[in-house]
């Protein structure tokens, strides 16, 4: 059965995406490539914060009461918690879907020398991933902003109850009881790799990339007509997704009718439908 995804709006939302390919999420130019696994959840942020941590290599001299400092590194440690609250049971399906999907990108690609002995797997990608959160976490040249995902924690909310299905029959003759969390809060942690130049030259002007480093607005100047979130309008002469054709048939798909009609132009409900095809959202 298709999942639906459930409505974003104002285009708030948390994308992630699992970047590995064969080549360890590397090309042979030594630029990342992305690979298939996008994630995608409203932005009900519940907490955020980003940590910029200066290292330096401390060395006692006799009779000096300070040590000699030699810098080594600025590190950079994001935390983002959200929750994902379904109104029915198709968003807690799909939340609990994709959750999983994304914890299961955690672990590593391996390939067996010998596939009958598992205990001869070689790691041939270890995990890898991009994360966009508005202006707050992205590329300064704009897009997901490269890194790895130390931890996860999905913490299903009790106090507000569970959708309860009956399982499939499993071989043995049991069949489970399936649990579907109403609300769930995901709590992660996000150590950026920098695939641009940080800091300044001998001119102390800044180095090409880090000018909109970390938080300003990498997608250029507001198109006329836009707005923020609140009482959002539409750019001047544009129409609302379901005005358009329909190359989609989505009459006969209720997940494509659904995400056609919460689009603000063909543009975006075909990217939307392509990405859920590629996860597995669309029958």
């Amino acid at each position: 059965m298709a999942l639906t995804p459930p409505k974003i709006v104002d285009n708030a939302y948390i994308h992630i995406r699992d970047m590995r390919n064969n080549n360890n999420g590397y090309t042979a130019g030594g630029q990342f490539s992305f690979a298939k696994g996008d994630y995608f959840f409203p932005a009900f942020v519940t907490g955020f914060s980003d940590e910029f941590v200066t290292n330096h290599e401390q060395t006692s001299v006799y009779g000096r009461m300070d040590p000699i400092n030699v810098f080594q590194n600025t590190q950079r440690s994001i935390s983002l918690s959200f929750m994902c609250p379904s109104k029915n049971e198709k968003e807690a399906e799909y939340y609990l879907s994709t959750i999983s999907a994304l914890i299961r990108s955690m672990y590593p690609n391996y390939s067996a020398a010998n596939s009958q002995d598992l205990n001869s797997s070689i790691i041939t990608a270890p995990p890898i991933f991009a994360i966009q959160f508005g202006n707050l976490i992205q590329d300064p040249n704009g897009g997901l902003l490269v890194g790895v995902l130390p931890s996860l924690t999905f913490s299903p909310n009790l106090d507000e109850g569970m959708f309860i299905q009956v399982g499939k029959k499993a071989s043995s003759g049991h069949t489970p009881t399936v649990y579907l969390p109403k609300s769930i809060e995901v709590n992660l942690t996000f150590n950026p790799l920098h695939t641009f130049n940080l800091g300044f030259n001998d001119e102390k002007e800044q180095r090409s990339g880090f000018s909109k480093f970390p938080y300003e607005d990498a997608s250029g100047p507001r198109a006329k007509g836009s707005t923020n979130a609140k009482g959002s309008t539409n750019a001047k002469g544009s129409t609302n997704a379901k005005d358009y054709t329909d190359p989609y048939n989505a009459n006969e798909n209720a997940d494509i009718k659904f995400i056609m009609e919460n689009s603000s132009s063909p543009e975006e409900a075909q990217d939307e439908i392509l990405l859920a095809e590629l996860n597995g959202i669309l029958g």
